[in-house]
């Protein structure tokens, strides 16, 4: 085996002319994504030395506090420390409901709508928070406004309280289903309207002691919003919150370092010569197809998340917005091309693939070595906040060296223009091209981000 072959597939993992997936059950328990440390298990059964801190437990005991270490780790997410601050604050804000001196207090100034705010407001990154803190804030004080307003015009009636909630629910709904931005604000301004409608028609209905004024039962509302808003900003403090710009950072980096892993499953497909057939079985495509998927969904959190990181104070100056979306739209379209390359590759003439697999193995190792390298500095690159170094290969010259390669190997006439397999051919030709291309303006733009190193900058500092 070439040492080309085992820097792209390694040793152990390569059966048959494709990537042998680890088990799922394997992989969680070999292998700790919280930061892509751990030990994995490969096909012959060897635990895989890959944490540099730790060598790979071997006793009872070892494995036992490597179990306690990843069982720390989950929990020092921020996802599952969110679900305990979020339980704590159920727990605090309901015991006055269980104490017989509050528990009067408590339904009188509807307690449940703090408790229920409270647990509606907990978002675990600050951007999201602070967004959907101004749109349900000013929801609720439209509903508020909207139900004081049906209910003394309409004085009780229910057939005059029927006609206006229609009047203003026209607009409400046609804000609530055709724009994005203020979706949730119509939907708590319809909630509260309602519920301050309800609670005063009830009163009045069964006659109760408490005769409360339609106004004082929309301030009690908006008083238990407040609380559950207090509430949720100090459990969102402790510890301090997660940043949306630094957390799109992060999965930005998880999202390149996946691209190279697909791609590199890719190039493996037609690298390694097959042992027993050259198509990959139907599990591995459907793995494939797995990891692209997830891909998608990675992208679209990403975008979500530049949405929200426009609501985060710049405390330390301003966020580079556009330098992030074009980081988003490069990454999503070369998601798309490597997925487009797998699916083209696989109908793709088998002599054909060999040529394509025989000049990348043996007539430019380099342009797989600056492809998967890129990919990896990219990702380190981002999650690390470092800057690149001065002096790099660049992706699309990489990209016409092979393109050349490819060309003279491959000679095209009308009999290789007739085979059923030439549309896949230039698919994945143009998918290649475009991939090295969206590449290389994802690495400009992470230049603008984090810089380059300048050696040069070091001779000025010490000249004297």
């Amino acid at each position: 085996m070439s040492d080309l072959q085992r820097t792209a597939t390694g040793q152990s993992n390569v059966s048959e002319g494709v990537i042998r997936s680890v088990p799922r059950s394997e992989s969680q328990q070999f292998d700790d994504p919280a930061d892509n440390c751990g030990f994995r298990k490969g096909d012959t059964g060897e635990v895989h030395y890959r944490d540099p801190d730790v060598m790979a437990p071997g006793t009872t005991r070892e494995w036992a506090f490597y179990g306690l270490h990843r069982v720390h780790r989950w929990l020092s997410k921020h996802e599952p420390l969110m679900a305990l601050k979020a339980a704590t604050g159920v727990v605090l804000l309901a015991i006055p409901s269980w104490r017989v001196n509050t528990a009067q207090l408590y339904y009188e100034w509807r307690g449940q709508w703090a408790l229920i705010t409270m647990v509606l407001w907990m978002f675990p990154t600050t951007g999201r928070y602070i967004f959907l803190l101004i749109m349900r804030v000013s929801g609720s004080i439209l509903g508020c406004l909207i139900g004081v307003t049906i209910w003394e015009i309409s004085s009780g009636n229910p057939y005059g309280i029927a006609v206006l909630c229609f009047a203003f629910f026209v607009p409400i709904y046609y804000i609530f289903f055709f724009t994005t931005t203020y979706k949730v604000a119509m939907f708590l301004s319809k909630v509260t309207l309602l519920l301050v409608i309800i609670y005063e028609y009830n009163n009045v209905e069964w006659g109760k002691d408490t005769d409360e004024p339609v106004y004082v039962i929309a301030a009690k509302r908006l008083a238990m919003i407040a609380v559950g808003l207090v509430s949720s900003l100090i459990l969102s403090l402790i510890p301090s919150p997660v940043t949306g710009r630094v957390e799109l950072r992060k999965r930005l980096a998880k999202t390149v370092r996946d691209i190279g892993r697909l791609y590199g499953i890719l190039v493996a497909s037609y690298i390694v010569k097959p042992k027993r057939g050259a198509m990959p079985t139907e599990s591995q495509i459907k793995r494939f197809r797995k990891l692209s998927t997830e891909l998608r969904r990675q992208i679209a959190d990403e975008r979500n998340l530049l949405a929200h990181a426009m609501y985060e104070p710049p405390l330390r100056g301003k966020f580079p917005t556009a330098e992030y979306k074009a980081l988003i739209d490069k990454v999503d379209n070369m998601a798309d091309l490597v997925h487009s390359m797998g699916r083209s590759v696989l109908y793709i003439n088998p002599e054909w693939k060999k040529v394509i697999g025989h000049t990348l193995m043996n007539d430019r190792r380099d342009y797989l070595a600056t492809v998967m390298t890129t990919l990896k500095l990219i990702s380190t690159t981002l999650a690390a906040k470092t800057t690149l170094p001065p002096y790099m290969i660049q992706p699309h010259e990489m990209r016409r060296r092979f393109t050349e390669d490819i060309e003279r190997k491959i000679r095209i006439g009308s009999r290789e223009i007739a085979d059923p397999t030439f549309t896949r051919y230039c698919t994945y030709m143009l998918s290649s091209s475009a991939f090295i291309n969206e590449l290389q303006k994802l690495l400009d733009t992470v230049k603008q981000l984090v810089g380059i190193e300048d050696p040069n900058e070091w001779l000025y500092l010490h000249y004297q």
